[in-house]
């Protein structure tokens, strides 16, 4: 039993027995050593394999026939071995009975005006294919003047020849158009003379006036164009060059008038309105002043740099760029680490708590008792002129910066019979004497009057004082059968109040509310009398 082998040749499987297999194989390793150096090598070899399977193809009677020793011994015997060839026998001319016998006919694109008809038809019967053209115009010409019909059938018959003969499209092809055996030795003639023509086309081209005048004008394109990128590079550069320098400016200008003039830049989007001038209130002073020279390296070194390249590019003069890109990364960094290190020294500012607690009991001789706010630095707090941080606020007085905060005010029931208001101070400090000394400096005020109780809407700290998450928080516990009027004004400051129905805290707003041995409800008692 012999192995059978499945192969592909020019693009077309086969099945191969193993003997045969080896035997062609060998064969087509001798073509390549014989070809494979040669210029035009590998077309020589493809069109060689084409013809084989060619002929392949033609041996066996269905795709799945076997092809054995006895198949490839004709295909090598009709192709001929590559060391039996010499050039004088690729000189040799065959007889023209030969040449006839195996003569075929094809379509030549290679020589062709319209669609090779002609010169298919001159190298079949050996005949100039200009004659052939000649015959055909002559033919189309006057019968359409005798007949028109007549000239009509030559151009049928001439898109009939176009359309049912074939192209002579391989080397194979047209070795058979003009009658010539296809083997080894025709291939490779035929192929060499193909290269030469094509060669001695493109010398004759590159020696031709026309491909001259073309080559200096093509040299003059690409000169202009190669000048004309050029000056568009020059001028965009001097641009990205303006346009830096320009920004640059802008952000110098201000920096500096942000620092030292305390001018808010939100029209120029840098930051948030007044970041820079408020910095104080949270920054002790040692560590305020390290601040604005961290400031200064970190965002003015890299605009200062930002002007030095825009004038690099626009009016290229010379300077060490190394020193000053190594100087300007240097101070840069230098402003990145104060920065840290002045930020993480913040954090020692709240490391400890403090806070304390004062009790108030409030002589109202009503059963209600209604609560409103004054409206105590209200004339000061203009959104222009304040800043928000985590709460708490900082707005410029006619007496400097003031730092004040809202109070959180909760309702709970007591368990006397007086009203009782509780204010809870507390703060945070590097440790706990420093903590207790930073809420002792929170000012609170509220103002009990009759059957009023009115809360300031702000907590404030003492002048010079910073911000260490001082808060307060109000406490008012309300007698059992007692009521409380919340007011309108109480909606910013109101937190958490527990109530029976479960009302949000800003919906409580405008109500009256009585407390109950569960809590507090609402109830209304004297609709007329709200406070205004």
């Amino acid at each position: 039993m012999k192995k059978t082998l499945t192969i592909n040749i020019s693009g077309t499987v086969f099945h191969i027995d193993e003997d045969a297999y080896e035997k062609l194989q060998e064969y087509l390793y001798k073509i390549n050593l014989q070809f494979g150096s040669e210029s035009e090598g590998r077309e020589i070899i493809q069109d060689i394999e084409a013809r084989i399977a060619e002929l392949f193809s033609q041996r066996i009677k269905n795709g799945d026939e076997v092809i054995n020793l006895e198949m490839v011994d004709q295909i090598i015997n009709t192709m001929g071995m590559p060391e039996d060839f010499t050039d004088e026998e690729e000189e040799q001319e065959e007889t023209k009975e030969s040449r006839m016998r195996n003569r075929r006919l094809y379509r030549d694109p290679e020589h062709r005006v319209i669609a090779g008809v002609c010169s298919g038809l001159g190298a079949y019967f050996r005949i100039d294919p200009v004659v052939l053209r000649l015959v055909f115009a002559i033919l189309v010409i006057f019968s359409s003047s005798w007949f028109f019909f007549s000239g009509f059938s030559v151009v049928v018959v001439y898109v009939l020849l176009w359309i049912v003969v074939p192209p002579a499209d391989t080397t194979a092809k047209r070795l058979e158009m003009r009658g010539e055996d296809i083997n080894i030795s025709n291939i490779k003639r035929s192929i060499r003379e193909e290269y030469s023509e094509v060669k001695e086309k493109y010398r004759n081209f590159r020696s031709s006036s026309s491909y001259k005048k073309g080559k200096e004008r093509m040299d003059q394109v690409g000169e202009v164009a190669y000048s004309g990128a050029g000056l568009l590079l020059r001028l965009f550069v001097k641009l990205v060059g303006a346009l830096l320098i320009f920004t640059g400016i802008i952000f110098l200008v201000a920096l500096i008038i942000s620092i030292f003039s305390g001018y808010h830049m939100s029209h120029f989007g840098f930051w948030e309105p007044h970041v820079l001038p408020y910095l104080n209130a949270f920054f002790s002073t040692g560590g305020f002043a390290w601040l604005w020279i961290g400031i200064l390296l970190g965002i003015g070194v890299p605009v200062l740099l930002m002007i030095f390249v825009g004038t690099k590019l626009l009016f290229k003069y010379r300077t060490n760029n190394l020193i000053i890109g190594l100087s300007s990364f240097g101070l840069w960094l230098v402003g990145g680490i104060i920065l840290l290190v002045v930020t993480l020294g913040q954090f020692d500012n709240f490391k400890e708590s403090a806070g304390r607690t004062m009790s108030f009991s409030l002589p109202v001789r009503s059963n209600i008792l209604y609560l409103t706010t004054n409206d105590h630095f209200n004339e000061d707090m203009d959104d222009e002129n304040t800043f928000d941080f985590n709460g708490m606020r900082v707005f410029n007085t006619d007496s400097g910066k003031v730092i004040v905060g809202r109070p959180s005010l909760t309702i709970k029931k007591s368990e006397g019979s007086n009203f009782i208001l509780e204010v809870h101070y507390t703060s945070k400090g590097k440790d706990e004497s420093d903590a207790r000394n930073n809420q002792k400096m929170i000012s609170y005020t509220f103002n009990p009057k009759d059957t009023i109780l009115s809360f300031n809407p702000y907590f404030s700290l003492y002048r010079k004082n910073t911000w260490r998450d001082q808060k307060v928080r109000l406490t008012l516990k309300v007698p059992v059968g007692k009521t409380v009027y919340i007011s309108d004004k109480l909606s910013e400051i109101i937190r958490d109040i527990d109530n029976v129905t479960d009302t949000w805290d800003g919906d409580m707003v405008g109500k009256y509310w009585v407390m109950t041995t569960d809590g507090l409800t609402q109830t209304d008692p004297l609709k007329d009398k709200k406070i205004k």
